[in-house]
């Protein structure tokens, strides 16, 4: 007897020794489960692991693109073989193959952090698709759909969070370095990103380079220094680094339309508990 052969034996005495505790724990409701289980067990069919699944829907999840794209079409015909018989109409076989997932890719998608209502609404839509697809192929080709699709949304909600991060990053280390020079390739270091994707993406999502940004956050420094300090315009111009003062005057009015002199004389607070309540 071939190694093979002692394997089926095995599968098919494990099976029954399934069957005959599940008949034991409730021996009125389960004759039909038993039947089917010997069944399948006598053909030879293996049911799809717990495992396999688990490691399609965690892809899902996690929004891992590419190990979904590595991995066997979940509609080969291996897979097909290995969902159980749902029907014996092989058309509607697929479509209930296809509605579990579904479902379960929908669960998936929530878990891994897609908002509910789109995951739901994505759910919705592939289903009704489904109701209208009239061959296993069109079938087969929305379970693929479906599975990138739920992966997807998951994979850019994720990369959506981690540009959020390293962006707000940026700005608390502009924030920081108010007073100190600093330069692009420091920043990017220290955030530990590559200096030109950080530029650009700041850029792209803030619709302001660098920069830009940090000039407009010394000014508005200055701006709150010259209302609320005695320090002179040019140790102002000094801690905020800009160059010299004049440099400094230049860019100040560019931005309020007056220079650093004028807006001290006209937003001069002397009266702290007055200038508190007015900016509450």
């Amino acid at each position: 007897m071939t190694p093979e052969n002692d394997l089926n034996r095995l599968v098919q005495q494990l099976t029954r020794q399934s069957a005959d505790s599940l008949a034991a724990h409730n021996p009125a409701g389960n004759s039909k489960i038993q039947e089917y289980m010997l069944e399948r067990s006598e053909n030879d069919a293996i049911h799809i692991s717990y495992q396999e699944e688990q490691t399609l829907f965690n892809q899902i999840r996690s929004g891992d693109l590419e190990a979904l794209e590595a991995a066997q079409s979940l509609g080969s015909a291996g897979d097909l073989n290995r969902l159980g018989k749902m029907s014996d109409s092989p058309l509607k076989q697929l479509e209930y193959a296809c509605c579990s997932f579904v479902t379960l890719a929908t669960r998936a998608a929530v878990e891994g952090g897609l908002d509910a209502d789109t995951a739901y609404s994505m759910s919705d839509l592939y289903l009704q698709r489904l109701a209208k697809c009239s061959s296993g192929n069109q079938i087969l080709l929305l379970l693929e759909e479906a599975k990138f699709g739920f992966a997807k949304a998951v994979h850019d909600l994720h990369r959506e969070r981690s540009r959020i991060s390293f962006l707000e990053q940026a700005k608390t280390y502009i924030m920081a370095h108010l007073n100190k020079d600093f330069s692009l390739a420091s920043m990017a270091k220290e955030i530990g990103i590559n200096a030109s994707y950080l530029s650009r993406k700041f850029k792209e999502y803030e619709n302001i380079g660098i920069v830009e940004y940090t000039r407009r956050k010394r000014i508005q420094a200055a701006r709150n220094m010259l209302k609320y300090s005695d320090l002179s315009i040019s140790a102002i111009a000094q801690y905020l680094c800009f160059h010299s003062q004049s440099y400094f005057g230049s860019i100040f009015k560019e931005y309020t339309g007056m220079s650093p002199r004028q807006y001290r004389e006209q937003e001069k607070v002397t009266d702290f508990s007055r200038g508190s309540a007015a900016e509450t």
